[in-house]
Protein backbone atom coordinates (compact mmCIF):
# COMPACT_ATOMS: atom_id res chain seq x y z
CA UNK A 1 0.00 0.00 0.00
CA UNK A 2 1.54 3.24 -0.67
CA UNK A 3 0.83 6.34 0.64
CA UNK A 4 -1.85 7.89 -1.03
CA UNK A 5 -3.56 4.99 -0.57
CA UNK A 6 -3.12 4.92 2.88
CA UNK A 7 -4.17 8.36 3.35
CA UNK A 8 -7.45 7.11 1.01
CA UNK A 9 -8.22 4.54 3.49
CA UNK A 10 -7.62 6.48 6.64
CA UNK A 11 -10.14 9.17 5.58
CA UNK A 12 -12.75 6.25 4.62
CA UNK A 13 -12.24 4.99 7.86
CA UNK A 14 -12.81 8.13 10.05
CA UNK A 15 -15.97 9.08 8.05
CA UNK A 16 -16.68 5.23 8.56
CA UNK A 17 -16.42 5.56 12.22
CA UNK A 18 -18.15 8.92 12.33
CA UNK A 19 -21.29 7.63 9.80
CA UNK A 20 -21.43 4.25 12.49
CA UNK A 21 -21.93 5.96 15.20
CA UNK A 22 -24.26 8.85 14.65
CA UNK A 23 -26.62 5.57 13.02
CA UNK A 24 -26.40 4.28 16.56
CA UNK A 25 -27.10 7.23 18.07
CA UNK A 26 -29.83 7.74 15.56
CA UNK A 27 -31.56 4.53 15.63
CA UNK A 28 -31.18 4.52 20.15
CA UNK A 29 -32.45 7.75 20.45
CA UNK A 30 -35.19 6.90 17.65
CA UNK A 31 -36.03 3.91 19.59
CA UNK A 32 -37.76 5.84 22.31
CA UNK A 33 -39.93 7.95 19.95
CA UNK A 34 -42.48 4.91 19.20
CA UNK A 35 -41.11 4.10 15.46
CA UNK A 36 -40.89 1.17 14.75
CA UNK A 37 -37.32 0.05 13.43
CA UNK A 38 -38.50 -0.42 9.34
CA UNK A 39 -39.82 4.08 9.45
CA UNK A 40 -35.93 4.43 11.70
CA UNK A 41 -34.13 2.92 8.96
CA UNK A 42 -36.02 4.55 6.36
CA UNK A 43 -35.14 7.81 8.09
CA UNK A 44 -31.22 7.39 8.42
CA UNK A 45 -31.09 6.03 4.90
CA UNK A 46 -32.96 8.98 4.03
CA UNK A 47 -30.38 11.39 6.19
CA UNK A 48 -27.54 9.59 4.02
CA UNK A 49 -29.05 9.88 0.50
CA UNK A 50 -29.42 13.76 1.27
CA UNK A 51 -25.53 13.58 2.96
CA UNK A 52 -25.09 12.37 -0.85
CA UNK A 53 -26.62 14.70 -2.41
CA UNK A 54 -24.75 17.85 -0.74
CA UNK A 55 -21.79 16.38 -0.96
CA UNK A 56 -22.19 15.68 -4.85
CA UNK A 57 -23.27 18.91 -5.63
CA UNK A 58 -19.93 20.43 -3.98
CA UNK A 59 -17.51 18.33 -5.74
CA UNK A 60 -19.43 19.50 -9.02
CA UNK A 61 -19.76 23.28 -8.35
CA UNK A 62 -17.19 24.15 -5.88
CA UNK A 63 -13.63 23.53 -6.62
CA UNK A 64 -12.71 25.03 -3.34
CA UNK A 65 -13.02 21.46 -1.83
CA UNK A 66 -10.59 19.13 -1.45
CA UNK A 67 -10.77 15.60 -3.05
CA UNK A 68 -10.25 13.85 0.68
CA UNK A 69 -13.17 15.98 2.39
CA UNK A 70 -15.67 14.54 -0.41
CA UNK A 71 -14.27 11.19 -0.16
CA UNK A 72 -14.72 11.51 3.52
CA UNK A 73 -18.25 11.85 3.60
CA UNK A 74 -19.87 10.29 0.05
CA UNK A 75 -17.86 6.89 0.68
CA UNK A 76 -17.07 6.99 4.66
CA UNK A 77 -19.58 8.92 6.59
CA UNK A 78 -22.87 8.88 4.33
CA UNK A 79 -21.87 4.65 3.11
CA UNK A 80 -21.48 3.67 7.25
CA UNK A 81 -24.69 5.37 8.19
CA UNK A 82 -26.95 4.04 5.67
CA UNK A 83 -28.53 1.01 6.60
CA UNK A 84 -28.20 -1.04 3.11
CA UNK A 85 -27.33 -4.08 4.89
CA UNK A 86 -30.20 -4.02 7.30
CA UNK A 87 -32.66 -3.22 4.37
CA UNK A 88 -31.44 -6.12 2.08
CA UNK A 89 -32.01 -8.17 5.57
CA UNK A 90 -35.37 -7.31 6.64
CA UNK A 91 -36.64 -7.77 3.00
CA UNK A 92 -35.03 -11.44 2.70
CA UNK A 93 -37.07 -11.80 6.56
CA UNK A 94 -40.10 -10.57 5.00
CA UNK A 95 -39.57 -12.74 1.58
CA UNK A 96 -39.40 -16.00 4.05
CA UNK A 97 -42.51 -14.93 5.51
CA UNK A 98 -44.39 -14.94 1.74
CA UNK A 99 -44.96 -10.90 2.74
CA UNK A 100 -44.45 -9.53 -1.01
CA UNK A 101 -46.73 -6.54 -0.04
CA UNK A 102 -44.93 -5.48 2.61
CA UNK A 103 -41.79 -5.98 0.11
CA UNK A 104 -42.67 -4.20 -1.99
CA UNK A 105 -43.65 -1.42 -0.03
CA UNK A 106 -40.39 -0.89 1.71
CA UNK A 107 -38.36 -0.75 -1.46
CA UNK A 108 -40.18 1.65 -3.29
CA UNK A 109 -40.22 4.04 -0.43
CA UNK A 110 -37.03 3.46 -0.05
CA UNK A 111 -36.02 4.29 -3.14
CA UNK A 112 -38.69 7.20 -3.67
CA UNK A 113 -37.41 8.90 -0.74
CA UNK A 114 -33.66 8.39 -1.18
CA UNK A 115 -34.15 9.97 -4.90
CA UNK A 116 -36.13 12.57 -3.17
CA UNK A 117 -33.14 13.32 -0.33
CA UNK A 118 -30.77 13.03 -3.08
CA UNK A 119 -32.34 15.87 -4.87
CA UNK A 120 -32.70 17.67 -1.65
CA UNK A 121 -29.53 17.29 -1.08
CA UNK A 122 -28.37 18.53 -4.30
CA UNK A 123 -30.34 21.60 -4.26
CA UNK A 124 -28.90 22.36 -1.47
CA UNK A 125 -25.52 22.09 -1.76
CA UNK A 126 -26.34 24.21 -5.15
CA UNK A 127 -28.30 27.56 -2.82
Amino acid sequence: MNEAQFIYFSIISIGSILGANLRYLILTRLGSKKLNNRRRLLFINSIASMILGISISLNNYNNILYREFIILFLIGFAGSLSTFSTFIHDLFKLSIKRKYKDITIIIFSSVFLGLISILIGLFVGNF
